[in-house]
């Protein structure tokens, strides 16, 4: 729906006529403002593609609580790393430990 010119108010008017004006001299009414700059989408770095999903399957597990927190500083340094490992690549990670110091081979339960 658009309406006629004479149906918008003047003052609306004006101002799409200021703000016609500045965009033709490219002044600004503040310059100090921040700015909406586009950014050229080829120019940022792609990040590395996602490895392949892993089944998983959800199981709980009672632990003390301060090592729950341990782990969930852990996950969160990794995290914040960028780059770093999930939760369940850690606790992944962890497990597979358990199995190597008490000597369990894990071939037996892979498909």
């Amino acid at each position: 729906m658009s309406r006629k010119p004479d149906e918008i108010p003047t003052w609306l008017q004006q101002e799409d006529t200021r703000a016609k004006a500045q965009v033709q001299t490219g002044e600004m009414v503040n310059p100090h403002a921040g700015q909406i700059v586009s950014i050229d989408s080829k120019s940022k770095p792609k990040k590395p593609p996602k490895p392949a999903l892993v089944e998983r399957s959800v199981k709980g597990l009672r632990i003390r609580k301060d090592l729950q927190a341990a782990f969930d500083t852990l996950v969160l340094q990794e995290k914040l790393r960028g780059e770093g490992k999930t939760g369940p690549e850690l606790a992944d990670e962890a497990i597979e430990l358990l199995c190597k110091k008490y000597k369990l081979d894990l071939g037996a339960f892979t498909r």
